[in-house]
């Protein structure tokens, strides 16, 4: 994959997941088990805002530091495979659905 296609691709996950954010902390609860459930998600996915943009930026300026920057959004990404929509539909629906 090209460097130039990359960052497009990871700049536009970084606009797109913008509006998700925004979705999140206006669906889900306010409090689960765990206490502050809306501030947790939306923290978390500010923060992966933040590590696609700094990854752009990085990428643009040809620095060696967007590969890990990239790597570390990887892992973030994956830790939320499945999460965020278990706890979407548990907020919309009022029970258990994963």
């Amino acid at each position: 994959m090209s460097r130039r296609l990359l960052l497009l691709v990871v700049g536009g996950a970084a606009v797109l997941l913008v509006p998700w954010t925004i979705y999140l902390a206006g669906v889900l609860p306010d409090h689960h088990r765990i206490g502050e459930w809306r501030l947790a998600w939306v923290g978390f996915d500010i923060a992966l805002v933040c590590c696609f943009a700094v990854a752009v930026r990085l990428g643009l300026r040809r620095r060696r530091a967007a590969v890990p920057m990239m790597a570390a959004t990887a892992a973030m990404l994956r830790a939320t495979r499945g999460s965020t929509w278990c706890s979407t539909g548990r907020a919309t629906t009022g029970g258990r659905v994963c």
